[in-house]
């Protein structure tokens, strides 16, 4: 085998690893200071005020964000309780948004929402 070969395998390598230990480290990473545009995002889709948590970094899923804590208001027209408690939330976002203009989620998983029953 030349010697370029072994080079570029070499290099190849060791770009995998370096992204492979980058995605494992992601999630233990805060980034609260993104707090505030996925905060006004989701409030953006859905139409209500919104409390979040801490943010972690998630690039296998994503790439995207895990957000903790996820408190979601009811409209104050229909009632004073809060809609519903998201523990996790994963957000994964539009990948044009991170270099140009507004914060926009492509998709998000509130996992099992704790909802709060409305009154008849």
């Amino acid at each position: 085998m030349s010697a370029p070969v072994k080079l570029i395998r070499r290099l190849a390598f060791v770009a995998l690893a370096i992204l492979i230990a980058v995605g494992i480290v992601a999630p233990f990473v805060q980034v609260n200071r993104m707090g505030g545009r996925i905060k006004t995002a989701l409030q953006n889709s859905l139409h209500r005020r919104v409390e979040i948590g801490d943010v972690h970094l998630n690039l296998f899923t994503g790439p995207g964000f895990t957000v903790q804590d996820v408190l979601i208001h009811e409209d104050p027209s229909i009632g004073l309780e809060p809609f519903a408690f998201v523990v996790s939330l994963e957000a994964r976002v539009r990948i044009s948004s991170l270099w140009n203009g507004p914060a926009g989620i492509l998709d998000a998983d509130p996992g099992r929402p704790e909802l709060e029953p409305g009154e008849a």
